[in-house]
Order: C-alpha cells, then sequence, then structure tokens
C-alpha cells in the first residue's frame, strides 16, 4: 500500500512540475498579454469617464485637463500622472463649451497623428475627436446628450463624502503643524495605478 501512495504522489508531483513548465514557457514565449498600448486605452477611457463626472457635478466641462487635478467640493478627479499617457506625454484635450463635446486622445507610440497597431491613435469613444474641426462646429448641437445618472451621488453620498474631506483637511493642517503623534511618515508615496 505504502509503495502506492508513492507513486500516486510521485505522479502528481510529474503533474504539477509539467504545469508549471508550460506556463513559464507560455510566458516566456508568448510575453506579456498587458502592453503599455493596452494600458493607454483603458487610461484614456478612465480620464474621460472623470471628465463626465466633473461635467456632471459643475454642469461644464473642464477648460483644460489641469482642471481635473485641482481640490473641489467633489474633486479632485484625477492625479497629475493620470495626464499622461504611458509613453510620458500629455493627453490631448480639447472642448467646445457651447455644444457640451470635448475631444481626448493620445497620439499612440510614434506621437504622430494616424498609424497602425502601437502607433494608431487611443480615443475616448464619445469624444470627438474623429471629427475634423469643421465638422465638429457645423454640428451646432451634440448629437448624444450627457446622461449624469451614472455619477449622482445620494444625499448620504455626499454628506459622507464632506464628512470625509474635512477629516482629511484637519489631518492635513495637523501635520503641517507637527502634531503627529503617532510618528507617521510624511514621505511622499510613489505614484500608482488606481
Amino acid at each position: 500500500m505504502s509503495e502506492r501512495i508513492w507513486k500516486v504522489a510521485a505522479a502528481a508531483v510529474l503533474i504539477a512540475a509539467a504545469g508549471l513548465a508550460m506556463f513559464v514557457a507560455s510566458r516566456i514565449i508568448g510575453g506579456s498579454r498587458c502592453t503599455i498600448h493596452g494600458y493607454v486605452q483603458a487610461q484614456v477611457r478612465t480620464l474621460g469617464d472623470k471628465i463626465y463626472a466633473y461635467r456632471c457635478d459643475t454642469g461644464h466641462l473642464p477648460q483644460t485637463l489641469q482642471a481635473l487635478t485641482e481640490s473641489s467640493p467633489l474633486g479632485p478627479y484625477a492625479k497629475d500622472n493620470e495626464l499622461r499617457d504611458g509613453w510620458g506625454r500629455s493627453m490631448y484635450y480639447e472642448s467646445n463649451p457651447q455644444q457640451q463635446r470635448f475631444a481626448l486622445f493620445s497620439l499612440g507610440k510614434d506621437g504622430l497623428p494616424g498609424g497602425e497597431g502601437a502607433d494608431a491613435d487611443i480615443v475616448f469613444e464619445g469624444s470627438q475627436a474623429p471629427l475634423d474641426r469643421e465638422e465638429w462646429y457645423r454640428r451646432g448641437q451634440p448629437v448624444e446628450s450627457f446622461d449624469c445618472r451614472p455619477y449622482r451621488l445620494s444625499a448620504s453620498e455626499l454628506r459622507a463624502l464632506s464628512d470625509l474631506k474635512a477629516a482629511q483637511e484637519r489631518d492635513s493642517r495637523s501635520r503641517g503643524r507637527g502634531d503627529s503623534s503617532a510618528g507617521e511618515c510624511a514621505c511622499d508615496q510613489s505614484p500608482g495605478k488606481q
């Protein structure tokens, strides 16, 4: 009986080792599934949604992307490092306040308009970046209006957010005076993903 247990255990170890070897080989041969281009696509989508949230909260589009990083009752909406694409270049943003439309895009790996593959432009769907300027202004009214329902907070959520911001401000003021009794480190954290 003990010989049989050893044979089963050895077979399980061999199967596990073969599975691990196949996984490692697929990662080496297949490479990483996550590319900078894919990361920037997600980043552009997220930043576009943050512009929508800003518009729904304030009633107007931001004049520049930098406005998303400013403190406000419900903001900041983005961090400074989120305004640059994965290749270190600023995102392109232009808005038309009369039409309540905006263009948000990255020029891809090569930094030039157009391109294919990794060099292709990455455009926020729902913005009008692919339209030329004459077509943009000719339309008059936007084709789609903003739907703010996904960005609306309930009264209790707004109260909780206001309380949280007030507590953070009190905490930052007390740290600024050196009243930190817990001995916390005031070092900046390295920027990271959401």
